[in-house]
């Protein structure tokens, strides 16, 4: 071999090592910013020394090695070390106690809460967790007239009465550090849903109590009974039975000609059960109106106005299905399918049974009826005979401690890896928490590389109408001031104007209640009188609202200018509806 060819040869190894040492340089540097986001230990010059790594980072780079190697590993790796095999041992306290539990199984009007808080009643030291503030309200109100000194917490009130010895609150705010006699965990088989179910888990496995007493729909008796058995507790099953007779009516019945004092007349959208409303007061009636988006307190003046004779009617949403007592007769089904967020569904077996269950309150009436404004009553009586579908899955959602001790990325990365993680338990699925990422994806760069995942954990878990961009922007505004250190928040607004439409006004209670979740959450000053006083004048508009004359909810339709009680999408008739889509320009482009 010539010195030459030799030297050549030399000459390009040597530019070569050069080149893939420049490479290395830039790719270290890079590794060093992305090193601050993760949080990584290890120096790059021990990642090279592995030859494959080395490899890997001179062909792709060190972030796409970082992304499909590393990150996926540590995650995992630090979710099998930070997450039980049980989702019971991170509640080792519970766990050292020898816990009595009691289900409560059957239908709506069966007396499955009432026995619960007869139990309640007599205990030394009590905790009610209900699945909505109405319910905590009511419970704690109906302890402190029985003598029981109760104190009420949710996430946007707190009541607290001098010497109490029992607790009511929404099962989010359920409190795992103090020990009680008795327990009730109300409305049990919410345990599956995809957003909530999980506070009914930890609830289940976690609340410190001798005594507890689960109140659930049969289809969750399997799965409960099966999660009190992991944890060793002891465990006893009362199976409860309507106490009135549940009738179909067939006949079809006819709006609003058929309606009489003692309906409870059923739609599932606020502008819909609003224009009934209106259409029923022009009629003579005198209307209830109860939906999801009305304030507390203006929802228990509709629902007193019905009990003590002041309505003679109830218009409302599902809502009515989750606990609310009424002295209804009849239910009317105006509509038998809804709206779920993403398309038009048939109303489930389960969701007729808990509307219809309504009606036939016991001492009051003999019998309940359950009637349609469609032709469709062999549907209702097929679907309340109809067997539910067994619940097979409890929703769990990750800890505070299990996502917080993770050193690598910000909050958006570890739920997101979360999101990956399986849990071997086959009675658990995982909760949606998209709705919590995509706040996070609203805050910018700095906050979230900030190191305040506690923080922000917590805020991600404030509850509030996240699609109403106005809350969504306080929410934004007021992750700000927090991470700012800000002793007090700024107030959602000063004043409310008479004149003001039912939609702002729902909204500014809305405002008033994220302003409050957040002080308390964030331990701020509060001006307490300021927030009463404008719940009260907000709550008392809106309730102006509903019993005046003013609730005149018919509109024309966009097309051909008729006036109806209500239409359906886009507010065209059913005619004009159609000659609207042929039209669209997305039409002939099918």
């Amino acid at each position: 071999m010539s010195k030459s060819t030799c030297f050549s040869r030399w000459s390009f190894k040597s530019d070569l090592e050069c080149y893939e040492n420049k490479l290395l340089s830039y790719e270290k540097e890079e590794y060093q910013r992305l090193q601050q986001h993760y949080r990584f230990n290890e120096s790059f010059e021990e990642w090279i020394t592995d030859k494959a790594n080395r490899l890997f980072i001179l062909k792709r780079g060190v972030e796409e090695y970082i992304h499909e190697k590393l990150i996926p590993a540590a995650y995992q790796k630090a979710f099998e070390n930070g997450i039980p095999d049980h989702p019971k041992e991170e509640y080792p306290e519970a766990r050292l106690m020898k816990r009595h539990f009691i289900i409560h199984a059957g239908p709506t009007n069966s007396g499955k809460t009432y026995q619960s808080i007869q139990s309640l009643l007599t205990a030394k030291k009590g905790i009610y967790l209900a699945p909505l503030r109405l319910l905590a309200l009511e419970v704690f109100e109906k302890m402190n007239d029985k003598g029981v000194g109760c104190n009420l917490i949710t996430g946007e009130e707190e009541m607290i009465v001098p010497y109490a010895t029992h607790l009511s609150s929404t099962v989010e705010k359920a409190n795992f550090q103090d020990e009680y006699s008795t327990a009730v965990i109300d409305e049990a088989q919410l345990i599956s849903d995809r957003e909530r179910g999980s506070a009914w888990l930890r609830a289940i496995l976690g609340i410190k109590a001798k005594e507890i007493h689960i109140c659930c729909s049969l289809n969750a008796v399997k799965l409960i009974k099966r999660i009190v058995e992991d944890c060793n507790d002891k465990l006893e099953i009362h199976y409860h039975e309507r106490n009135t007779p549940l009738i179909v009516q067939k006949e079809k019945v006819a709006f609003p000609a058929d309606i009489k004092k003692g309906d409870a007349i059923i739609a599932f959208s606020r502008k819909k059960v609003l224009r009934m409303a209106a259409h029923l007061r022009k009629n003579g009636f005198k209307p209830a109106i109860i939906y999801g988006a009305l304030p507390p307190i203006t929802r228990r003046k509709q629902v007193e106005l019905f009990n003590n004779g002041n309505a003679d009617v109830v218009v409302a949403t599902d809502a009515i299905g989750m606990g609310i007592n009424l002295p209804i007769q009849r239910i009317i089904f105006s509509e038998l399918e809804k709206f779920d967020g993403t398309g038009i569904r048939k109303l489930t077996s389960q969701e007729i049974k808990q509307i219809a269950g309504r009606s036939g309150r016991r001492g009051i009436y003999n019998v309940g009826w359950v009637a349609s404004m469609t032709k469709k009553a062999s549907f209702i009586e097929s679907k309340l005979n109809q067997k539910d579908s067994i619940i097979k899955k409890a929703v769990i959602e990750p800890l505070e401690e299990t996502i917080l001790q993770i050193q690598y990325g910000n909050l958006i990365d570890k739920l997101r890896h979360w999101n990956n993680f399986t849990y071997t338990l086959n009675y658990l699925k995982k909760a949606d928490i998209s709705k919590q990422i995509e706040l996070l994806m609203i805050l910018p760069k700095i906050i979230l590389e900030s190191n305040k995942d506690k923080l922000l954990y917590h805020a991600i878990h404030i509850s509030f109408q996240k699609r109403n961009p106005i809350l969504t922007q306080q929410w934004k505004n007021y992750v700000f001031q927090v991470c700012e250190n800000n002793q007090r928040l700024e107030k959602p607004f000063e004043e409310i104007f008479e004149k003001t439409s039912l939609d702002v006004l729902e909204t500014k209670y809305k405002q008033l209640d994220l302003y409050y979740s957040f002080s308390k959450m964030f331990q701020k000053q509060l001006n307490q009188e300021w927030i009463t006083i404008h719940r009260q004048k907000v709550s008392n508009l809106i309730m102006q609202y509903l019993v005046g004359e003013d609730l005149n909810i018919f509109i024309s339709c966009r097309g051909c200018g008729e006036n109806r009680l209500y239409f359906e999408a886009g507010d065209y008739c059913e005619k004009c509806s159609m000659e609207h889509f042929l039209k669209r320009e997305e039409y002939w482009l099918i």
